[in-house]
């Protein structure tokens, strides 16, 4: 079986545990986000879609610790608040929060 870990759960990160349901092998969803309630509101509404699929797969919210999953997939990034914010500053504050989540990632290996 396998073990599926997402940072981030907004559109992306969000569509992509609601897909890992349809997945015959996933039997383990961890979810995390920066965001508490939002990650325990995605949870929430795949607890509902799990119950309505007749799916058995565990969905937890890992806090920082992905150890054991099989894939992680990350979909963590700054949204764009305006569209006059420069795309350099975007890409910038972007690429430290990923390096903040590789670093993370490492130690847990």
């Amino acid at each position: 079986m396998t073990k599926v870990g997402i940072i981030g759960v907004g559109k992306v990160g969000s569509a992509i545990a609601y897909s890992m349901l349809f997945h015959p092998s996933v039997d383990t969803i961890m979810l995390t986000d920066k965001n508490q309630k939002l990650c325990q509101a995605e949870i929430q509404d795949l607890l509902a879609a799990k119950y309505l699929l007749k799916k058995d797969v565990k969905i937890i919210q890992s806090g920082d610790n992905l150890r054991g999953c099989d894939y992680v997939f990350v979909c963590a990034g700054l949204s764009r608040k305006n569209s006059k914010e420069n795309n350099r500053v975007m890409w910038e504050a972007n690429i430290g929060m990923m390096r903040n989540i590789y670093r993370s990632l490492r130690k847990e290996t």
